[in-house]
């Protein structure tokens, strides 16, 4: 399993998660987009609306317009009413944009591959073996599996990463990061290289 950061080289501002501090460091705008999700780090927005990490946009605005009038405050009284209404609005804030679904899906995935593979040690791309026949980068574990990322998912996140930065009309040029999983056991590695990388000459 992969899960892929874009990072900032000096940038001191890391994912919200406590565990993950001084390791995974967030470009400025998507650290500006996850702030709101620091202090309730814990909560299930998905949840919230009774919905799903599938879910499409369509259907979670559905389930957020059907809760909405069931916790107006004008249909319902008392304080805890009041609360839920204000937490399906945020939670709606928070899903129906794009970027910020995004950054929590990734808040997300990054606490459960977390718990599942346990972070062994950080390695830069280029110090991986190149593996030409299955087009994937490996690294030997401790426990003689490897950890593997695929040739297109370094490029697709390289390119993502690169229009993030024309978006942002920067000349930073940040690094792009991933939590790759052993194929054997339960521990992961944290992978990165440039995102001015070209993809075109991937070793």
């Amino acid at each position: 399993c992969t899960l892929a950061f874009r990072l900032h080289p000096v940038d001191p501002n890391v994912f919200c998660d406590q565990e993950l501090d001084g390791f995974i460091p967030l470009t400025a705008r998507s650290r500006n987009r996850t702030n709101d999700m620091c202090d309730t780090k814990e909560k299930d927005w998905y949840a919230v609306l009774g919905a799903s990490p599938s879910d499409s946009v369509q259907q979670l605005r559905h389930r957020y317009q059907q809760l909405a009038l069931k916790h107006h405050p004008d249909r319902l009284e008392g304080e805890h009413s009041s609360e839920e209404f204000v937490e399906l609005n945020e939670a709606w804030r928070l899903l129906s944009d794009q970027n910020m679904r995004r950054q929590y899906d990734l808040q997300r995935r990054a606490q459960e591959l977390k718990q599942d593979c346990p972070v062994d040690d950080s390695v830069f791309l280029e110090d991986m073996i190149w593996d030409q026949g299955q087009c994937v980068y490996t690294y030997c574990c401790r426990c003689g599996g490897a950890f593997n990322i695929s040739q297109k998912e370094v490029e697709e996140e390289t390119r993502w990463t690169q229009q993030e930065e024309t978006n942002q009309e920067t000349e930073t040029r940040h690094q792009v990061g991933a939590l790759v999983c052993c194929n054997t056991c339960s521990l992961s590695v944290h992978v990165t290289w440039p995102s001015n990388r070209k993809t075109q000459t991937l070793k």
